[in-house]
């Protein structure tokens, strides 16, 4: 061999050796035990990580057997494994115990790998083993927190627990939302939420934006009628949140059935209303209707006012209802069937036949349902009081109203029709000055007109004879069909129109439109040129809030308590004294037969906001 060999064979060595002590090294530095052994189960080396772990030095454990950290049990399958090994075959990562110096047991994680030779030939097997005690054991502390807190939300039948995924997606549904809902879990889990929602609120994407505010605000409070898997609608009250701070993977949303309470809160009301119905009229008496038992208790003010005998404290349903003026049946058993099956809220006026003489008399019946099973009443409970004469003086009001309506409908009518035939013949001969002068005279008599057909609608309401068509529609698109026409008659008055997400309604639509219509005229008659006015709408849980808002002098608030009163019209150099006090009254007619509400906000000098809810059931 030369010299030049010589050194490249001596510097080749030098390298090999350095090669050993820098890997040497690392494995002694890993935090995982590194043992190899012998193809026969020998140890063959021992790293620091193994020292420390099975608690034998180097020195007592290389050249012994593996088998003394091992049980018994475990010897066979190790010499399968190095079979394997030796065959060329790939061991998987397993899960064993091993037993340290001291005796005590080791959760390992075992991964076997060949220790080639530099013809690639197995001489022996690595074993790499990590100490996965404590994890276990943090596994084992994880599934027993999650087993309790299981059994926790289990245990709360009368919640209802919900986890959704960032879009709304169902992963979780407890046993206290199977019972609430009626959806077993295995249905419910990878449903839309929107599942527990009504129609109405499904149309108008509430479930959506109680997500999106959830999102934005961190808690989203929902209180409103959500749906049975079988239909029945029931009060829900619940609480959603972020399942995480920072980005969103999901939510949790919490809910309890509070329909008793809610009727809790009618029964107050209609106490409420007792106390205003009793300032109103001295003649006001009380009912209770038991309807599973078909027996209503009487007060002997509904008895005397029936003309029932005097032991007459529980009658049937049947003959209260044979006591009522044969052409108001059909209305009151329609109203009444209104409220049985969902309204929850009775009100008519109607005509009854006292029993002992026979006169006729006038009543107002007012009821609310306050206790039920599943979706069916089971009691409902009321007043009722004389009105006779306060319908005589209104009918005698309204039998000139409606004769002077009708008198006067006729002339103007063909003052109408002669009006536009001169119109045409003056548009044929070119009489511009003729034609600015008939067009006034055509815009008194539209004027006229509306008028007219307001005291006709007085007239009818009066009598109890408007008749309401409802339909379930989409509010905020009615209202977008008039916001063009709106801006027509509006001139230079600017229409902003602000529509929130809301449900469906139900309500007579050309009714509903009707008020819109009256609340933005006003504000287009009162507010100054150039100013704007707003019309929006907003879910308010139970139902809808249409407001109309101007910006013209405002309203005094010792008039605002008036301003739906027939007839009535704000006094002041600063109100426009147009009309005859009938369009506020005829909305808030309107809107009452709709069992919503109407109102006015108003500072003086800051305009005015009219607004009214409708029920979405």
């Amino acid at each position: 061999m030369s010299e030049y060999q010589q050194d490249i064979s001596g510097n080749q060595l030098i390298q090999d050796d350095q090669a050993r002590f820098f890997l040497a090294s690392i494995i002694d530095t890993l935090q995982d035990s590194v043992v190899t052994i012998s193809l026969e189960g020998i140890i063959t080396s021992w790293n620091k990580s193994a020292e420390r772990l099975y608690g034998y030095p180097a020195t007592e454990a290389i050249g012994r057997s593996l088998h003394m950290v091992m049980f018994p049990k475990d010897f066979e399958p190790l010499r399968q494994s190095i079979d394997a090994i030796r065959a060329g075959q790939t061991v998987p990562v397993y899960h064993t115990l091993r037993l340290h110096k001291g005796g005590q047991n080791l959760e390992l994680e075992i991964t076997l790998s060949p220790v080639l030779d530099t013809e690639l030939r197995v001489i022996g097997v690595s074993t790499v083993a990590r100490d996965v005690t404590e994890l276990n054991r943090a596994r084992e502390a994880l599934a027993a927190s999650e087993s309790r807190l299981r059994a926790i939300i289990e245990a709360a039948i009368d919640f209802a627990i919900i986890t959704l995924d960032p879009q709304g997606i169902i992963l979780d549904w407890s046993s206290g939302a199977e019972k609430m809902f009626g959806y077993s879990r295995q249905e419910a889990v990878g449903l839309h939420t929107e599942i527990i929602f009504t129609p109405e609120d499904r149309h108008g994407g509430i479930p959506m934006v109680e997500i999106e505010v959830a999102r934005t605000t961190g808690r989203s409070v929902d209180e409103r009628w959500h749906l049975h898997k079988e239909g029945a609608r029931f009060f829900m009250s619940g609480v959603m949140t972020p399942l995480t701070e920072g980005p969103v993977n999901g939510y949790v949303k919490i809910a309890r059935n509070i329909t008793d309470r809610k009727m809790a809160e009618e029964a107050l009301l209609l106490a409420e209303e007792r106390k205003s119905l009793a300032v109103r009229s001295a003649e006001m008496g009380e009912w209770i209707w038991d309807i599973r038992a078909d027996t209503v208790d009487i007060s002997e003010t509904v008895r005397l006012l029936f003309g029932l005998a005097a032991d007459a404290e529980q009658v049937s349903p049947g003959l209260l209802f044979s006591l009522i003026y044969q052409p108001d049946q059909d209305t009151v058993r329609g109203q009444l069937n209104t409220a049985l099956q969902g309204l929850m809220i009775f009100q008519a006026e109607y005509r009854i036949v006292r029993a002992d003489n026979r006169e006729i008399r006038w009543v107002n019946t007012y009821g609310r349902i306050i206790a039920q099973e599943g979706d069916h009443p089971t009691r409902m409970i009321g007043v009722i009081y004389d009105i006779t004469s306060r319908k005589l003086l209104e009918k005698q009001k309204d039998d000139f109203i409606s004769l002077a309506s009708h008198e006067l409908k006729t002339p103007v009518t063909g003052i109408k029709t002669y009006t536009e035939v001169l119109h045409e013949m003056l548009l044929e001969s070119n009489a511009a000055e003729s034609l600015i002068i008939l067009n006034k005279i055509n815009r008194q008599v539209d004027r006229l007109i509306k008028l007219l057909q307001m005291l006709l609608d007085s007239s009818t309401l009066s009598e109890g004879k408007m008749r309401l068509y409802p339909e379930t529609f989409d509010l905020n698109s009615a209202i977008s069909e008039q916001i063009e026409p709106f801006q027509r008659i509006a001139h230079s008055h600017r229409i902003r129109w602000e529509p929130a997400a809301i449900a469906l309604v139900h309500a007579d639509r050309d009714r509903i439109i009707q008020v819109v219509t009256n609340f933005v005229s006003n504000a287009i008659k009162y507010s100054p040129p150039e100013g704007e006015i707003l019309i929006s709408t907003e879910d308010k849980l139970e139902g809808v809030m249409v407001r109309v808002q101007d910006t013209g002098p405002g309203i005094p608030e010792e008039a605002q308590p008036y301003l739906f009163d027939r007839y009535y019209r704000v006094a002041g150099k600063a109100q426009k004294r147009e009309g005859f006090g009938l369009g506020l009254y005829i909305s808030a007619a309107i809107i009452h037969q709709h069992m919503g509400t109407i109102g006015v906000e108003s500072v003086p000098g800051k305009g005015a906001t009219f607004y009214f809810t409708l029920p979405y059931s």
